[in-house]
């Protein structure tokens, strides 16, 4: 029997709010499953629709005839400062955007941490939530708090329902109320924070999120429950005439605790779109918490936030030469292929567990190339995979970008957010490294310029390093660089929508090559600049000789050309003219 359900409304698109779903629930699960005939009492928190309010009193089918005095709402009344911003790790972001971009074909501009980073969602005041919690708990002695982070806040949420405590974010209560209790600290807090925890309260203990996930699975759990955080933010967006909605599948991973709680099981969140990277976190998940036993898996998502099904075409092609690198999926895993595009000849880099991601060191042969994994790096020399050490890093974001016997990368730390390495002949160097937010690096083919996008005022600006550092400060956001020689280019958002922005450094000299729509992901060899531009409502490719100021459009298909690449007179790109995904060539 069924005590206390969770309903819950969301506004599907500016208009409308689902509200039906509930209205059934009411009238056919929870009345006649229950076999329930007096009236149940309903809370709303937060400020609920008028529309919820009408159908909620009025008679069936349309509404559920709940009398008035039934019906209590604790209405949120936030104060100057008690919002809560919701925090995501912005590594997860990159990655997150990567994913889409490449996966989905979606465009979020490159710089899409700051579309994302410190989302303002509509929450009750601390004070109205201090309240709410006393109404349910007549006598508090203890309490969970968690940092402020919602992928932490899944997993503490679990944690706090087997104690049957409240739980509290950090920061966003009073410290007067967890005086002289005992209180089970999760995730991530500062030596500061622990102090004034410790000021107040006595800690009883306090877990990371590793920490607290084998505490789960040693009481029992043997469920996984995945989800991706990020599904407040991503979902299935279509025109619906059936139920007059345009926004689906979003949000699903705030059922994560309640699903957890009834099945036994362990949250583990996947913060990626990529199926390598969710199929990588999830294998090293069980390999070091389950050690050797066989959990079930729920995915508690969509989709559109954690892929069913494994890519099973190619796709983020890089050139050398007259070879062709790409991703493809082969004997279960993503493996690098190279094709030689004047002989015809492929050959296939394989070596189990997924390598991705690939570029190229421009001083090797043909036949070598390098990838990544979920946290190293890796070449491939004569068809022998050699791991590329770097243990200063936990993790490598993003798509390597590789020159002169040198790869740049960058990966995400919550002391100084992204920052950019060079890894040269074996040695890794911190090339960008402060508080600011630094990523997207690219190097040219000579090792000579390293450049990168960078966030330090507000929005979005372009640096580079050939010996000094030096930042191109600009109007709008700047993003997605590439070099070569003095020439870098970029994506630009100064008159409102993205275009090219061209920069030579030794001459100070720039200019933007305007059009409608978006272009996008320029990449530059020589006097060619190659971008994916939607300006005919679809992507397609075009080109721009620096030599000459002619603009050429590569390609005319109505359906979607992406990810462009440029080597010498060769062209190459991602394209889905024949309804999947395939690798395209233009020879100049």
């Amino acid at each position: 029997m069924i005590r206390y359900p969770l309903l819950v409304y969301h506004y599907e698109n500016n208009h409308s709010v689902d509200i039906q779903p509930i209205i059934n629930f009411i009238n056919y699960r929870w009345r006649i499953l229950n076999n329930i005939v007096v009236q149940p009492k309903i809370m709303i928190i937060g400020s609920p629709p008028s529309s919820l309010l009408r159908k909620l009193v009025a008679a069936p089918p349309v509404g559920a005839m709940i009398y008035e005095e039934n019906i209590e709402i604790w209405r949120g009344t936030p104060t100057p400062g008690s919002n809560w911003r919701m925090r995501i790790d912005r590594g997860d972001i990159v990655n997150l955007r990567d994913a889409i971009e490449i996966r989905s074909n979606i465009n979020l501009g490159g710089g899409g941490n700051s579309l994302y980073v410190n989302v303002t969602t509509q929450t009750l005041s601390d004070e109205t939530l201090h309240q709410l919690r006393n109404k349910y708990w007549r006598e508090i002695n203890r309490y969970v708090i968690t940092e402020d982070d919602y992928g932490a806040a899944l997993l503490a949420a679990l944690y706090a329902s087997k104690l049957n405590a409240p739980l509290l974010f950090q920061g966003h209560y009073d410290l007067m109320e967890i005086k002289d209790k005992r209180v089970f600290l999760v995730g991530e807090f500062t030596d500061s924070e622990i102090e004034e925890i410790e000021s107040y309260a006595h800690i009883e203990n306090r877990y990371s999120i590793d920490e607290l996930q084998d505490t789960i699975i040693a009481a029992g759990a043997r469920y996984i429950i995945l989800v991706n955080p990020l599904d407040t933010i991503v979902g299935f967006n279509v025109n619906s005439t059936i139920f007059g909605l345009n926004r689906f599948y979003y949000k699903q991973s705030l059922l994560a605790p309640i699903l957890a709680a009834a099945k036994r099981g362990v949250i583990v969140e996947t913060p990626s779109l990529s199926y390598a990277e969710i199929d990588g976190i999830l294998q090293e998940f069980i390999d070091n918490h389950f050690h050797g036993s066989k959990p079930s898996i729920i995915i508690l998502a969509a989709p559109s936030s954690i892929p069913m099904a494994r890519p099973n075409y190619p796709s983020t092609p890089v050139l050398n030469g007259n070879h062709v690198y790409y991703e493809v999926f082969n004997y279960n895993d993503i493996d690098i292929k190279a094709s030689n595009i004047e002989t015809g000849y492929h050959t296939i880099y394989s070596h189990p567990g997924h390598q991705f991601a690939p570029y190229i060191e421009y001083s090797w042969s043909l036949d070598e190339v390098g990838g990544r994994s979920i946290r190293r790096l890796m070449k491939y020399s004569s068809r022998y995979l050699e791991w590329i050490e770097n243990t200063q890093v936990d993790w490598i974001l993003g798509q390597p970008c590789g020159g002169s016997g040198s790869v740049v990368f960058y990966n995400y730390s919550k002391e100084t957010n992204n920052d950019v390495y060079v890894l040269r002949r074996g040695v890794l160097y911190q090339v960008a490294h402060t508080e600011k937010d630094e990523c997207n690096p690219c190097i040219t083919p000579d090792d000579s310029v390293i450049v990168w996008q960078e966030k330090s005022t507000g929005d979005w600006d372009i640096a580079y390093d050939r010996g000094i550092k030096t930042v191109i400060e600009r109007d709008g956001n700047q993003v997605n660089p590439s070099a070569y020689g003095d020439i870098i280019v970029c994506q630009d958002d100064l008159n409102g929508n993205w275009d090219i922005h061209v920069i030579n450094i030794s001459s100070d000299y720039s200019f933007t090559i305007p059009h409608t729509g978006d272009q996008i992901l320029p990449r530059v060899w020589g006097d060619r600049i190659v971008w994916q531009d939607n300006r005919y409502g679809n992507w397609d490719i075009y080109m721009y000789d620096l030599s000459t100021g002619v603009e050429t459009q590569v390609t005319v298909d109505e359906n979607d050309q992406i990810l462009p690449r440029v080597y010498g007179d060769i062209i190459v790109w991602q394209d889905n003219r024949n309804g999947n995904w395939d690798i395209y060539m233009y020879n100049l």
